[in-house]
């Protein structure tokens, strides 16, 4: 990004899960989503995508997280998205999709 500031990190924790960390806006969610595509591409069976430090997040961070799962299906990496902050979990539920980023996939 040229030496500017990022208020996000997207970064592997461990073998199997992904951290995302700050906020995440128009501005930077392509740049994080291809970020995470990379770390998940490196995952063999199960990714864990920890949002315990997720900052500002809207509905481009549904959309990052809804492709981050099909890329997921089509490498048949089993993905779980965990430790949503409550605020994020709200419009997660408001819009209908909590079901689908939060709940039990096999």
């Amino acid at each position: 990004m040229n030496g500017q500031f990022r208020a996000f990190e997207v970064r592997r924790n461990d073998p199997q899960t992904i951290a995302v960390v700050g906020d995440i806006d128009v501005h930077s969610v392509l740049l994080a989503r291809r970020e995470g595509e990379a770390l998940l591409c490196e995952m063999e069976k199960a990714c864990e995508v920890d949002l315990i430090d997720l900052g500002q997040a809207g509905s481009v961070v549904m959309s990052m997280l809804l492709c981050w799962m099909r890329l997921a299906n089509a490498k048949s990496v089993e993905l779980s998205i965990v430790n949503a902050p409550q605020r994020f979990s709200e419009l997660c539920r408001a819009s209908g999709l909590d079901r689908v980023l939060f709940g039990k996939r096999r």
